[in-house]
């Protein structure tokens, strides 16, 4: 880990040496999802994606590695991609949460609608 965390929008194909490790922690990937990644150095290190359906948007398969975890990188990805909708002008958000990333939405202000 250098500190040198570089956030940015990336291609499906920049995420997928994450997938094999977040599928295990129960997260799905769908194909027409924006994503934005965190890189330390040329290593992606977390992922957050946006799928966006008229004037609606969800959080979706947000993951960071064990490694990078507790030191705010979710937390910036979701500000990052937050800041990407507003300029979109969507008025609806809404997050498929996990146990971790529940706890941030939360914070946030968002409510359960549907628990699975």
């Amino acid at each position: 880990m250098n500190g040198n965390i570089v956030y940015r929008q990336c291609a499906v194909e920049e995420v997928a040496p994450l997938m094999v490790d977040a599928v295990k922690e129960g997260l799905t990937f769908i194909d027409g999802v924006i994503y934005f990644g965190a890189f330390d150095g040329d290593k992606i290190v977390a992922c957050s994606g946006l799928k966006i359906t008229g004037n609606k948007v969800f959080f979706k398969s947000s993951f960071v590695t064990p490694e990078y975890r507790g030191i705010g990188i979710y937390k910036a990805m979701v500000s990052i991609s937050y800041s990407f909708i507003v300029t979109l002008g969507c008025k609806k958000i809404a997050a498929y949460c996990t146990k971790m990333s529940y706890p941030m939405f939360q914070k946030l202000g968002f409510s359960v609608v549907k628990q699975y």
